[in-house]
């Protein structure tokens, strides 16, 4: 089983590459079971990252912090 990658980012939150790595497997589908394997990324951090993130039309990119018709 592959080792967890570093927490580098400001108080030990995973990359910007690791959570665009996470996001693009989740948009192309694949499952977060998957997806934590083949990142290294804990599953219940990859259901987190599911969870808040979300595809903001009205901007044409994902955003963070809001759902959808919430800006």
């Amino acid at each position: 089983m592959p080792s967890t990658p570093p927490r580098n980012g400001p108080k030990g939150e995973w990359t910007t590459l690791t959570r665009v790595r996470v996001l693009t497997l989740l948009d192309m589908g694949i499952a977060q079971a998957e997806t934590s394997c083949q990142t290294g990324v804990p599953s219940p951090m990859v259901d987190l990252c599911s969870k808040t993130h979300w595809h903001c039309s009205r901007c044409n990119h994902t955003c963070s912090g809001h759902p959808p018709g919430n800006l």
